[in-house]
């Protein structure tokens, strides 16, 4: 709403209490450690990932162990 004739003072001061509380939620995010990061990523590119065929080909203990592996690395990014 952009302020005119028409605009009351109550909604001119609505709108700023909304925008003042949107601003003080805004949460600060953490400094992300680049060098970490592209390790990560350099890693990430270097693997080696199945192919939707060769998933097809795989029996039950082969695709636990492709899952538990893509889980790990999951699990690798996040505390990064």
């Amino acid at each position: 709403m952009i302020a005119g004739e028409d605009t009351l003072q109550e909604d001119l001061d609505a709108m700023v209490e909304e925008l003042t509380a949107a601003i003080e939620g805004l949460e600060d995010k953490e400094e992300v450690n680049k060098e970490k990061l592209l390790k990560l990523i350099n890693k990430a590119e270097t693997m080696t990932y199945p192919s939707t065929r060769s998933l097809l080909q795989m029996d039950s203990k082969q695709l636990l162990k492709a899952q538990k592996q893509f889980m790990a690395i999951q699990r690798q990014y996040r505390k990064k």
